[in-house]
């Protein structure tokens, strides 16, 4: 029988026998898995690459504006 390995979130990895099916079916599904969240990585951009180049630009801004209006 295969062991198939579980591991945790909190860090703690079980194994267990499972049957020759069940291996192959949770085998597919870690497969699957894996496949997804990396298809959703490329699409998706972290919202603090978007906040930076908003607080550079306002600061530009607010300097151009102390500049024309002293």
């Amino acid at each position: 029988m295969p062991t198939y390995t579980y591991k945790f979130c909190d860090g703690t990895v079980k194994k267990v026998e499972v049957s020759g099916t069940e291996y192959a079916l949770l085998a597919d599904f870690d497969k699957q898995e894996i496949q997804n969240n990396l298809r959703q990585k490329r699409r998706n951009i972290p919202l603090a690459r978007y906040v930076r180049k908003e607080e550079n630009a306002d600061r530009r801004r607010d300097k151009a504006f102390k500049e024309d209006n002293k």
